[in-house]
This record gives structure tokens, C-alpha cells and sequence, in this order.
């Protein structure tokens, strides 16, 4: 479970971030020693999605807290937090790195996404670096002020975006080609921070990580999901269940029905596959 430190391996048949217990009870699941595979053709795409709290702070200012503490907190469109927690760290302190272990179902080439706060003219950096085989094999800066980011509300790839009611709803996305390639088995993912040299520095407020190979679900949700994009992948599958038992010498007959669910993120507008 993303939870306690697993992995949420999600495919492109099955996401989005409301999961009703009618399907949580449809799901088969497999557990892995450091994540859930959810049960699917090795032809999938992959979206390996890494809660940023479930990264464990080995040395500075890194913290795990809760939804309400971050900048931008509220019910309304994208400001919402995937599993209602997140990584921060001040806006300058000491260096700090934050570690997660992952296991690699298969090899390919991914992208590296981060979802994160950006308020407007800050600078948030943090870096991304993923080791495997005892080599580093990406590291990349995120968070400058001047980097290109995924924006909602149909502003596409922008480095900064004021929108007319003020400098709030700012919760981003980076990553697009960036690439990397990985093997099967073990790979370290590193968060790391250190003091920012820009004027306007701002907490660094990670939401999640994103590895993936799939570049067509990546376009869609660039094409067609304007208003929200990629948001539509985060979902809250394996957090409900519903366990329903009926002993074998009871002659009774059980009905289950189960009602309305909801999400973290109630909005239409998101572009789901499941």
C-alpha cells in the first residue's frame, strides 16, 4: 500500500483518482516486497506513482506533513494534495536528501515527472536523482524559477503563470522529456535540496513523483485534459476496500450494495480510463 511505503504501480486500464469499493473489490493485487502491482499484461504502459511522503528523510530539513500546510489548500479544482500528505522543506536550511527504494517491474525508457507547489515568481528548487546497478543514472534540477512546467486551467507549458484572480492555484507539473533509462530490479530514487540562490525562494512542497513509459497517455492527457492535466492519474486505489463474509452454514442469503463514492479531487474535468 502507497501508504506504508510501497509503490502504486497503476496501468493505463485502471486510474483516475476516485476509486468507488465496488471496484476496489474487483481489483486483484499482488504484493510485491516494496510495492502493489496491480494485476496486468507486461505490454502495458507503466506509471510507477511515488507519493512524495512515503521518501524517507536521511539527513536535513526534509519533513512529511499533512494537507492544510502547504500554500495552496483548498476544495476547489487543483488544489488538492493526491492521499492528502506531501514532502517539504524550508525555504533555504541545509542540504537535505530524502530516499526511496523502488522495484522496477521491467526495462525501458521513462520520463520524470514531479507534482508540485510554484508560487508565482518563486523559485522551489529540489533535484531528482535515480541510482541503479551502484551507478547514478539520471539527476536532474527541478523546481527553477524559469523551467518550463505543465500548468491547469489550458495554460500549457509555461515557466510562470498569473492568473487573474492572484497567485494562488499553483500546483504543477514538470518533467516532460526528460528521459531515463532503466533495467529491471532495484532503483534508488533520491530527493535532494540544498540553500537556493534565487531572491524569491519558497518552501519545496512535493506532492508525488511520476516514473512512466507511457507517452501516448501522456500526450492525451496534454491534449485533452487542459484543465486538469495528468491530475486524472492520481487515484486512491488500494486505500478502501470493502470485506463481505457469509459463513458457510448460514442459510441466509446476502445482498451487498454499495452507494455513491468520492475522491481527494471530485471534479468532472478530469480525463480518466477506468
Amino acid at each position: 500500500m502507497v501508504r506504508h511505503s510501497a509503490v502504486r504501480w497503476a496501468v493505463a486500464a485502471r486510474h483516475g483518482r476516485g476509486f468507488c469499493l465496488f471496484a476496489a473489490m474487483a481489483a486483484i493485487w499482488w504484493s510485491m516486497s516494496s510495492g502493489t502491482l496491480i494485476g496486468q499484461p507486461q505490454s502495458q504502459p507503466l506509471r510507477l506513482i511515488l507519493e512524495a511522503e512515503d521518501f524517507k528523510p536521511v539527513e536535513g530539513d526534509w519533513k512529511v506533513k499533512e494537507y492544510g500546510t502547504n500554500y495552496f489548500a483548498s476544495t476547489l479544482a487543483v488544489t488538492f494534495l493526491s492521499r492528502g500528505r506531501y514532502l517539504s522543506a524550508p525555504e533555504q536550511g541545509v542540504r537535505s536528501t530524502a530516499v526511496r527504494e523502488i522495484d522496477i517491474p521491467r526495462g525501458g525508457t521513462f520520463e520524470v515527472w514531479a507534482r508540485y507547489e510554484q508560487p508565482y515568481d518563486y523559485s522551489v528548487e529540489f533535484d531528482i536523482e535515480i541510482r541503479q546497478g551502484g551507478k547514478r543514472v539520471f539527476h536532474r534540477g527541478y523546481g527553477r524559477r524559469e523551467a518550463m512546467k505543465l500548468w491547469p486551467f489550458r495554460k500549457g507549458f509555461q515557466p510562470q503563470v498569473l492568473w487573474d484572480w492572484g497567485g494562488g492555484d499553483n500546483i504543477v507539473w514538470e518533467g516532460r522529456h526528460t528521459r531515463v533509462q532503466l533495467h529491471p530490479g532495484k532503483a534508488t530514487i533520491i530527493l535532494s535540496k540544498t540553500t537556493q540562490k534565487a531572491r524569491q525562494a519558497a518552501k519545496r512542497n512535493i506532492d508525488v513523483i511520476v516514473l512512466t513509459d507511457d507517452e501516448a497517455g501522456v500526450e492525451k492527457q496534454i491534449r485533452t485534459a487542459r484543465y486538469l492535466p495528468l491530475d486524472g492519474w492520481l487515484t486512491q486505489q488500494g486505500d478502501v476496500y470493502l470485506q463481505v463474509t457469509n459463513p458457510a452454514n448460514n442459510d441466509v442469503a446476502m445482498a451487498v450494495k454499495v452507494g455513491h463514492c468520492t475522491a481527494h479531487s471530485p471534479y468532472w474535468v478530469h480525463v480518466r480510463e477506468w
